[in-house]
């Protein structure tokens, strides 16, 4: 789906440091970091680290 739905945005919003790559980037991988903090923290809680 994601695939699909950018075929359709406009060019120039694909080029470069645009705000809809920023929130792409955001909704799709920009967030990783956060997550992986939070699951070694879970992981450390529950003494799996």
């Amino acid at each position: 789906r994601l695939v699909a739905y950018l075929q359709g945005v406009p060019p120039e919003q694909l080029a470069g440091d645009t705000r809809f790559r920023r929130r792409l980037r955001l909704d799709t991988y920009g967030h990783y970091p956060i997550h992986t903090r939070e699951i070694r923290d879970w992981r450390t809680r529950r003494g799996a680290g």
